[in-house]
């Protein structure tokens, strides 16, 4: 099956959904194959990856049922009062077509005891939470890619939504978003500014962008906690980007994110996504077009900035060629660029051991920490069920730990956090029931 034998929203949903592979690599991906201020680096260690240690401990702290507990966790955790929070993109109250349940919202301790807050019921209510939860005075937001209006499909329905969410699971959706001009299938996490909500929605808009049946590049909005909208920005396709994700960062009055599409033409003309920065007054500028060759990444998961600098990671590009894609589009990057935009890849991984599709960064202590989809043990190469690793401010490159699927988890496609001195994420795969983690891993 390609994606020319059905609608590509379908595909969207199928693929994504299905194969809980990043929302962006699956969207450029034809559905028959796998989709899947520092000091410079040296081109050794760009390059190279430390597999010497394994030093990290990892435990598996809730392992999903796949039933209305949830499955498929795919969005980092948030950490309020000793307790975790995150989304599940399935399980909860049945429905949603031809996967069981549209998604939940859960709580779930150190010591593995989870509580469902709210689940999704699909149609108004929305579906498939995506991006991680924000706490905004004691109540939870976040966005669903589908659920609302508009925007119909063979397999879904909705353009997505904002809600607002308590602890205590009362929930209240806050916006549908309508598709056209006025945007749909929002992915990333909100992002609480001066006393409003910003966010992206990866369609709609306006500009010939080409992975989605929903017309439109995407766009940058603003929301009052009340739930009314207003946009700030319509990406354009083409040399100023499409597809945002990763959420925004605020720095210096300015916001700052990456576009998953867009820049240079490359990976089937899609482009390889950018690098830019908004102004509160709405101007936009593009700091860096990713090449998606062997001198540059492809596809940005998303970013950080610290001490001045930017940091994160892309999903392909790189000088290593990945078999799982059936590329030469290689196994992704960590890379840094200035505020003005001059970017160079801090680390190119390997596949293998070393891991491959990386996930968002996240720093401490100097260094950076993030996972990746593949490579690792538990399969072959590119296959393999995922790593998590440091990255030092001249790019070497430790793997601390290897999944095995299985029981241990497998696939990490959420970013971290950190509490304690411990970092937890969720795991897309493995677990008791196959259908995902919530785990804790001590360098």
């Amino acid at each position: 099956m390609t994606a020319a034998n059905f609608s590509s929203m379908d595909f969207v949903y199928c693929c994504c959904r299905a194969l809980g592979i990043s929302v962006i690599a699956v969207l450029l991906a034809d559905c028959g194959s796998p989709a899947l201020g520092f000091a410079p680096a040296s081109s050794a260690s760009a390059a190279h990856a430390n597999v010497r240690g394994l030093s990290a401990t990892e435990s598996v702290v809730y392992s999903f049922k796949g039933g209305k507990d949830g499955a498929y966790p795919q969005a980092a955790l948030l950490a309020v009062g000793g307790e975790f929070y995150g989304t599940t993109s399935n399980g909860g109250a049945a429905g949603c077509a031809a996967l069981k349940g549209c998604g939940t919202v859960y709580e779930v301790d150190t010591s593995g005891q989870e509580r469902v807050v709210h689940a999704f019921a699909g149609g108004s209510d929305g579906e498939a939470p995506s991006g991680p939860l924000i706490d905004v005075n004691g109540n939870f937001y976040g966005v669903t890619i589908y659920g609302g209006t508009g925007c119909k499909s063979k397999y879904t329905a909705g353009c997505g939504t904002v809600y607002e969410i308590a602890s205590t699971g009362k929930e209240r959706v806050l916006y549908r978003f309508p598709g056209h001009a006025a945007g749909a299938a929002p992915t990333s996490s909100l992002t609480y500014y001066k006393g409003a909500l910003y966010g992206e929605a990866a369609s709609g808009g306006t500009g010939p962008c080409e992975y989605t049946s929903i017309p439109g590049c995407g766009l940058i909005f603003k929301m009052s906690l009340s739930g009314k909208p207003s946009i700030l920005y319509r990406f354009k396709g083409g040399k100023d980007g499409g597809a945002p994700l990763g959420g925004l960062v605020p720095y210096s009055g300015s916001f700052y994110g990456v576009t998953g599409q867009g820049g240079h033409t490359c990976l089937f003309s899609y482009g390889c996504g950018t690098i830019f920065k908004l102004t509160l007054s709405d101007k936009e500028t593009i700091l860096h077009a990713f090449q998606g060759d062997t001198s540059d990444g492809g596809i940005p998961e998303g970013m950080t900035i610290l001490g001045g600098a930017i940091y994160g990671a892309t999903f392909s590009g790189g000088a290593s060629n990945c078999a799982f894609t059936g590329s030469p589009y290689g196994c992704g990057t960590v890379f840094t660029s200035t505020l003005a935009g001059k970017e160079r890849v801090l680390h190119n991984f390997a596949s293998g051991q070393d891991g491959s599709f990386p996930n968002q960064v996240v720093a401490s202590g100097g260094n950076l920490y993030l996972t990746t989809q593949g490579g690792g043990e538990g399969g072959s190469g590119d296959r393999s069920e995922g790593t998590f690793v440091e990255v030092t401010p001249s790019g070497e490159e430790t793997v601390l730990y290897r999944f095995k699927g299985g029981s241990d988890g497998a696939d990490p496609v959420s970013g971290l956090i950190e509490s304690g001195k411990t970092f937890y994420g969720t795991t897309e795969g493995g677990g008791n029931a196959s259908v995902g983690t919530v785990f804790g891993t001590t360098p």
